[in-house]
């Protein structure tokens, strides 16, 4: 009996942490994006993200091959200009970063924005 309360403890709080408890309904064209904890145990918060963007894709978030999380973001639709790196926009410090197309730098690579093993938001940048 125990264990049926306990089960339906667990998809209770898994239910809530999906959506923020705000008390209000969604924002209108809004979707909640759920936080995302990394390996550690350090969550990176949730957020609300509009449904669409005319001219981009919604490119989910995701681990790289390094075992970065990069964040969920929007990209242009279409191909760019040959050899042309996106850089995601962003928020820091309250104040937003527009995405862009870069050209790639001779002998460096280029590290996508992403959170840090201490959930600390990483910007883009070249290595």
């Amino acid at each position: 009996m125990i264990r049926w309360h306990l089960i339906a403890l667990l998809a209770a709080a898994a239910l809530t942490a999906a959506v923020p408890a705000t008390g209000n309904a969604a924002p209108p064209d809004q979707v909640w994006v759920a936080p995302h904890t990394l390996p550690n145990g350090v969550v990176v918060p949730g957020y609300w993200r509009t449904t669409a963007a005319p001219g981009y894709v919604w490119v989910e978030g995701r681990t790289d091959a390094e075992g970065r999380w990069i964040p969920g973001h929007w990209r242009p639709e279409g191909n760019p200009a040959r050899a042309r790196v996106w850089e995601a926009g962003y928020w820091m410090d309250g104040v937003w970063h527009p995405g862009r197309w870069m050209t790639p730098r001779v002998g460096r690579t280029y590290i996508p924005a992403h959170y840090n093993n201490r959930g600390r938001f990483v910007p883009g940048h070249w290595r």
